[in-house]
């Protein structure tokens, strides 16, 4: 058989074993290719993530200056292709990537399908920003800034950042901001 790699295929079953006087069942699961390569992300670039601006849906341009409110943010809309231990959306600055706050954070995520004209998942950046993992929340600052997706590796260490597949936005600038 000539399976290729890149198709990812898994394979699944029961193996009978069977005595003279007893039968039982054994589930199998099998996949064929380096299950850690699995990237997280659609390397496909129809299906690489994206950044709009929600008041006229337009791809957000590099280094273009914006003014968030309620009604007036920015969507990242994005696919997946596997699971996830650790995944989470940051906010971080631009200059040298250092984390400002979480837009998102997942400690497991499944698996969404890929579809020719749709993504599966989609966030807003608001005016505000998680702090840590446990909900609380501070508002965002004029500044320049970048979207992270950053999702652990299969068999990866939590404790080791080289163990997370990361993705970077483009950067953009917030100007203002209006809180209510």
């Amino acid at each position: 058989m000539n399976l290729q790699d890149f198709r990812r295929w898994y394979y699944q079953g029961y193996i009978s074993v069977n005595s003279a006087t007893d039968s039982i069942g054994l589930p199998f699961l099998g996949f064929k290719g380096d299950y850690t390569q699995i990237p997280f992300l659609p390397t496909q670039p129809a299906y690489a993530p994206k950044l709009y601006f929600t008041t006229d849906n337009s791809l957000v341009p590099a280094n273009q200056v914006y003014d968030i409110d309620y009604y007036n943010t920015i969507l990242l809309i994005y696919s997946y292709n596997r699971p996830a231990l650790q995944f989470s959306i940051d906010l971080v600055n631009a200059s040298d990537n250092s984390l400002f706050g979480y837009i998102n954070y997942f400690s497991y995520s499944g698996t969404n399908p890929l579809t020719p004209l749709t993504y599966s998942s989609y966030e807003y950046l608001n005016s505000w920003v998680y702090t840590d993992k446990n909900g609380h929340i501070k508002n965002l600052v004029s500044g320049s800034y970048k979207i992270r997706i950053s999702a652990l590796k299969f068999f990866g260490n939590p404790n080791n950042p080289d163990d997370f597949e990361k993705w970077y936005s483009i950067p953009f600038t917030i100007r203002n901001i209006n809180y209510n």
